[in-house]
């Protein structure tokens, strides 16, 4: 497997903030996400920081 690298597109089951504010636990379906960041911690782990792909505009609230 190839390193992550900034600007991969992926899909992931992604959920949105007001789904983890239910108290969900994954997303409902599979969505194109792009990897933003990668950042090294320790030795042994790493942080993905994924972004969804969306064409809708965020709502207001």
């Amino acid at each position: 497997m190839n390193e992550p690298q900034p600007g991969d597109v992926w899909r992931h089951p992604y959920f949105w903030a007001w789904q983890a504010e239910r108290g969900e636990t994954e997303g409902r379906k599979t969505r194109p996400v792009t990897l933003a960041a990668v950042l090294p911690i320790a030795s042994t782990t790493t942080h993905l920081y994924l972004l969804p792909i969306t064409r809708k505009p965020p709502q207001a609230a």
